[in-house]
């Protein structure tokens, strides 16, 4: 089943709860609403010394896992993000997703209340919260083609074509770019004056031939 990040948070909020001085509840009712759930325990601590603790160095720890500390009576409990962030029943968060339950990090709760940091688990006893892992992030259509022209401007800028253009720099098409290109193309006798072709800074529209070169020349770029 797994959830995101942001689907428990949701879920966190539609609880309408109290979750002060729950966190084993707020673990335990992750591993329920992601399809982990095996069994409950009565505490942190039940839970803890039901886990098998793999590492000490929390920001190891991937998403799904969970982290353990040794405070009061019962220990505390808080499920990974990823990167030493966590989500927890607990007022000592930096962001609430309701009241008294949210994300901090490992550093940060261990700082502000001096508990006793045991390590982190893959599991909640033999409860597992299952996360979805977030999709890489690919980068946009414009990004990419920011990227190519930039590339192309600074080929185009070392053909020695008696002008330079600033697309090199920040990958924004303009006309002395697309002057640079329709000189190359005459150069190379891609772009021929005899044909009708103007060298103007002008590309025309998307099939025309100013626009076919810069496709060409970018594989000449790469």
């Amino acid at each position: 089943m797994s959830l995101t990040e942001s689907q428990l948070k949701a879920k966190f909020k539609a609880s309408g709860r109290n979750w002060d001085q729950l966190c084993q509840a707020a673990v335990v009712n992750a591993s329920i609403w992601s399809g982990g759930f095996e069994r409950t325990y009565a505490s942190a601590n039940d839970a803890y010394h039901a886990s098998k603790i793999v590492s000490k160095t929390a920001s190891k720890a991937p998403l799904g896992a969970v982290h353990y500390w040794a405070i009061g009576k019962y220990g505390h409990v808080a499920g990974a993000l990823g990167g030493g962030r966590v989500f927890m029943a607990s007022k000592f968060v930096d962001t609430f997703w309701g009241t008294n339950v949210g994300t901090t990090t490992v550093d940060r709760y261990t700082k502000r209340t001096g508990a006793k940091y045991l390590g982190w688990s893959y599991t909640n006893g033999t409860n597992k919260v299952l996360f979805t892992k977030p999709k890489a992030p690919v980068a946009s259509i414009n990004t990419l083609d920011e990227k190519n022209v930039a590339k192309l401007a600074k080929w185009l800028n070392k053909q020695h074509l008696g002008a330079t253009t600033t697309a090199d720099k920040d990958g924004k098409r303009g006309k002395v770019y697309w002057t640079l290109i329709q000189l190359e193309g005459v150069k190379k006798g891609d772009y021929v004056k005899a044909k009708g072709y103007v060298v103007d800074g002008d590309p025309g529209s998307k099939d025309s031939l100013t626009r076919k070169l810069e496709k060409k020349y970018l594989g000449l770029a790469a």
